[in-house]
């Protein structure tokens, strides 16, 4: 009876060693991009993501988006903004608001978005992250835009983050 149960767990064992195969490198599953892609012209830092500054005292922020002049497309609009922590509020099927009240034109391969500190605290309902006079903080919510080209094809940005300075 004993070597029956050996014999049973050493079959597994030497069968589940059998089947293990090494998988192959793909660099493609690693890092998915878009063909085309978006920058932030104005950014000040990568805290991952780029970065915006926004002073208390203007209040207002703005994100210089561009795509490669050699990328054959142009961009059409800002067609959705969501101020959130993922990009899935830019999906169809989603019930984010949308952060804009009506698209924003593109101007050849470049658009800008800005918006002040009140207007997020009015759209996101929550009260600016507390700071004192020698440092300064990132906003709770990053922002994902939905830009339209020219194709009607669309891009997604990565996300965009503004940090608040004293």
């Amino acid at each position: 009876m004993k070597i029956l149960k050996y014999s049973l767990i050493c079959l597994t064992l030497m069968t589940g060693a059998a089947s293990c195969d090494k998988d192959d490198y793909d660099p493609q599953l690693l890092d998915i991009r878009p063909k085309i892609s978006v920058t932030v012209t104005n950014y000040t830092d990568l805290r991952p993501g780029y970065t915006v500054r926004a002073s208390r005292a203007t209040g207002t922020f703005s994100f210089d988006l561009e795509i490669p002049a050699n990328s054959g497309r142009t961009i059409k609009e800002i067609t959705k903004v969501v101020s959130s922590t993922a990009a899935a509020g830019l999906l169809p099927s989603s019930s984010a608001a949308n952060y804009i009240n009506a698209p924003i034109p593109g101007n050849g391969n470049k658009v800008t978005f800005a918006s002040t500190l009140a207007t997020w605290m009015a759209k996101t309902n929550r009260t600016l992250p507390a700071n004192n006079a020698i440092n300064a903080v990132e906003l709770p919510l990053q922002f994902f835009l939905l830009i339209t080209l020219d194709d009607n094809s669309t891009l997604i940005t990565e996300p965009l983050r503004v940090l608040v300075v004293p």
